[in-house]
């Protein structure tokens, strides 16, 4: 179900009852409904899943490895983009910005803070501008929005969604820029991985082509649901967290959340997110 708004009730519901949980993305629409749904499947030894289904891609379990063998060299940034079509801005922050966030955890650690400005029409959003879109995630603002993360061991990483970039900053996704080289991930249903060695341009001003970082690995998977599934069911069998676990999930919902807090305080968003609530209802 892509309507988030509804996910929590259900998930309360289903945990409350016995039951384990494979979950669509966005996890919730607050830190809060996070918590608690955590708290109770602990409570009952139950197993959450969040269907970040890029987590588990073989292409970015390898990208995975080949980063923590020194493959880039030391990661400095990452630089990701949303869709930025008709959901630019707020919507595409928690729609498609869950999906890099989780991934920009998986591959640089949990971020230390956040900066952002979150715009509509050309202006600084404010609290009273949040909105709910057709496919409910709950309360969206901005049609442009920009992010800075500080990740440990000094790397930064951005978050892009504005409209008029959509045709020059190409496929959403995430480019890592280490000091021996840089990867893009192409973000889909079946991701893909592109590595350039050098960066960029060379002494004699030769600049290098975009390869495949593993061709066997790239493309189309038709089973490309099947495998966070498996992982959620062995992790029962094996009594551990899944990969693209609830915990996993909670941390994009409360990146997402950040932007907006620090949007809307002009200053930093330090997590853990001491306000759980979500930044746009009435009362935060």
């Amino acid at each position: 179900m892509r309507q988030a708004d509804q996910h929590y009730p259900i998930a309360l519901a289903a945990l409350k009852s016995g039951a384990h949980l494979y979950c669509e993305k966005p996890f919730t629409t607050t830190p809060a409904e996070a918590d608690q749904l955590l708290a109770e499947a602990k409570q009952r030894g139950l197993k959450i899943a969040v269907a970040h289904t890029m987590r588990v891609a073989p292409i970015l379990q390898r990208l995975k490895q080949v980063l923590a063998e020194g493959l880039l060299g030391h990661l400095v940034e990452m630089r990701a983009y949303g869709k930025q079509d008709a959901r630019a801005g707020g919507e595409d922050l928690m729609v498609l910005g869950s999906h890099l966030f989780d991934l920009m955890r998986m591959l640089a650690g949990d971020p230390q803070w956040c900066t952002a400005q979150v715009l509509w029409k050309g202006r600084e959003i404010s609290a009273t501008d949040g909105r709910v879109v057709q496919d409910n995630v709950g309360l969206v603002a901005g049609d442009e929005a920009f992010a800075q993360f500080s990740f440990p061991n000094g790397a930064q990483a951005s978050f892009v969604s504005a409209a008029k970039l959509r045709e020059t900053t190409g496929h959403w996704g995430i480019e890592l820029h280490g000091s021996k080289g840089v990867a893009r991930i192409n973000c889909d249903i079946s991701p893909n991985v592109f590595i350039r060695q050098p960066a960029s341009w060379g002494a004699e001003g030769k600049t290098e082509d975009w390869k495949p970082l593993d061709a066997a690995l790239a493309g189309a998977a038709p089973d490309h649901n099947a495998g966070p599934v498996r992982d959620w069911l062995e992790a029962i069998a094996q009594n551990r967290e899944p990969e693209c676990s609830g915990a996993n999930g909670a941390w994009a919902v409360e990146m997402v959340m950040s932007v907006y807090w620090a949007a809307l305080s002009g200053g930093r968003s330090h997590f853990p997110l001491k306000m759980r609530t979500h930044p746009l209802s009435k009362g935060s």
